[in-house]
């Protein structure tokens, strides 16, 4: 995910600007015109999404099974 990120970003000033060069010494990755760009915060929700996911499984797993008496369940199982 990191270097996805500051991939995106680190390109992102050659994104509409190609820089064609046999010499990828002289390729500024660390330019101040640098900027984030759609694909930058599409992957960190996705990440974000992801996270989430786990979580979430985390909690479906571990931690709902140790609750013996779930709120509302018997009523609910009743009807």
């Amino acid at each position: 995910m990191r270097g996805a990120i500051i991939g995106d970003i680190c390109g992102s000033i050659y994104e509409f600007n190609n820089h064609k060069t046999d010499k990828p010494e002289t390729i500024d990755l660390l330019n101040p015109l640098c900027f984030y760009t759609d694909d930058t915060v599409l992957t960190c929700a996705e990440g974000q999404g992801f996270l989430r996911s786990i979580i979430l499984h985390h909690m479906m797993i571990f931690i709902l099974p140790s609750i013996h008496n779930p709120p509302f369940f018997g009523e609910v199982v009743k009807k």
